[in-house]
Order: structure tokens, then sequence, then C-alpha cells
């Protein structure tokens, strides 16, 4: 921060500091509050491990890494389960699988339980869902379902579209949102993705996986699924900037 600028702020906030208590609380109450708008990207079955940003040797990932870089990026945090339907849910909740019932694959959480849509829609929110879902019943995850991502476990192709992300995300701008981008990638059986970017015999594996053939071709279909992933990445957040509701 350069001095002048530095000077100006410490003179604002000094003239702030001696506003009468009163009056402070008067213009406080009179400047509406903006809420922000809120944009998570899920992944699929991905290793924080192979990202650049976490030490990454196999697969080039700027998009996420830039992300990373600009915001943060966590080191100590860890998944309710190792399963995809239990971390949903757990995220969706705020729960711990034992608490919102949902302890493994395809079981829905018990009736009653409120989720991020109901907390957000109490404060005015649009809350909507593009791609993998894996949270039921509907009453407990009551999305707004926003096309353009893949809704299945596993992706044949590398087919999808932002189209309804923009519309979503651009929809009433008065209005805050939040938008839950729910990826696919990576996945097995990894079939999306240029694998030949990826030669067998170059990667290197994590120290205690069984080196074989077998073990490095799969792995590679697996780095071209992070690889397609960090591109989607991309995608998205080229539709958030167009519609300049980054806030």
């Amino acid at each position: 921060m350069i001095r002048r600028h530095f000077l100006r702020m410490a003179g604002a906030a000094a003239a702030t500091a001696a506003m009468p208590a009163c009056l402070r609380s008067q213009e406080a109450a009179a400047q509406p509050v903006r809420k922000p708008n809120f944009l998570l990207i899920i992944a699929d079955d991905l290793a924080a491990c192979e990202l650049g940003c976490y030490g990454g040797k196999n697969v080039r990932t700027p998009n996420i890494d830039k992300l990373a870089r600009e915001g943060l990026r966590f080191t100590h945090a860890f998944a309710s389960t190792s399963m995809c339907v239990p971390v949903r849910a757990s995220l969706y909740t705020g729960l711990y699988p034992v608490r919102n019932t949902v302890t493994r694959n395809h079981v829905a959480a018990r009736p009653g339980i409120k989720s991020v849509v109901h907390y957000l829609q109490a404060l005015g929110y649009r809350v909507g869902l593009t791609g993998k879902v894996h949270a039921q019943p509907q009453s407990v995850f009551p999305f707004e379902t926003v096309p353009g991502f893949e809704p299945n476990c596993t992706a044949q192709a590398a087919d999808y579209t932002v189209d309804g992300i923009r519309a979503f995300m651009s929809r009433d701008p008065s209005q805050p949102f939040c938008l839950m981008v729910c990826s696919v990638l990576p996945h097995a059986p990894w079939t999306v993705g240029d694998e030949s970017r990826f030669p067998a015999d170059k990667l290197v594996l994590p120290p205690h996986w069984i080196d074989t053939p077998e073990t490095r071709r799969a792995f590679a279909k697996y780095c071209a699924e992070v690889e397609a992933l960090d591109r989607q990445v991309a995608d998205v957040l080229r539709a958030l900037d167009d519609v300049g509701r980054a806030l």
C-alpha cells in the first residue's frame, strides 16, 4: 500500500472513530446490506494431491491453481466419509452422517432436516444446482435444477454447456444467488479427456500404489479427466465474469 493511500485510509478511519456512536449506527442502518453471491464448483472423485496448487506433478491445472492463489487454500480439511452421497449430504446440511442419517450411498436424509437451500431461501436467495445431485429427498434438498452439466454418476463424453449457468446467474440482478456446479469429473471409468497427453511410463505414482502397467494406464485416464475438470472450471468462471455478478 503506497503512503498517500495509507494516509487517506488512516484519516478516514480517524474521522469515523470521532463520530458519535449514535450517528454511526444511524448511517449503518441506512446503508442497504448487499448480499454476496455464492458459486460452488464441486468435483467428484478428485484427489487434491493431483492439483498443481497442492504439489501435483502429473496434470497442469492452471485455472484451479489460480483460484487457490487468489483465494483460500485449505491444508487441513477432511471429508465426513469416503463416499459420495454422505459427503454431499454433509456439505449441504452441515451435519455429520450420523446426524443427517446419510451414512452410505443411495440413502436418503431423514425428513425434516434443513439444508443450505432452506437457510438461503429464507434470506432471499435463489439456490440452484447443475450436474450431479446425489442428494435425497427433494424436500430436504429442494434445489432449482439448472441445465448444462451431466446429472448422472459418470459422463460418457465431455459434453456440457454453461448456457444454463449463465441464464441462472443473470436472472433478476436484484436477487442474490447460490449455485452449485457439480461435475462428475473425475470418476471411473474415466472416459473424458485425452489420455494420450499422459504417457503412462512418465507418470509419477503415489508411493503407496502398486506400480503395474494396468495401474499406470488407468491413472493416465484419470489424469485426463482432472485436466478436463480444470477446463470446466475455466468455463464456469468465464460465465460468471460474463454476467458481471462476481459478488
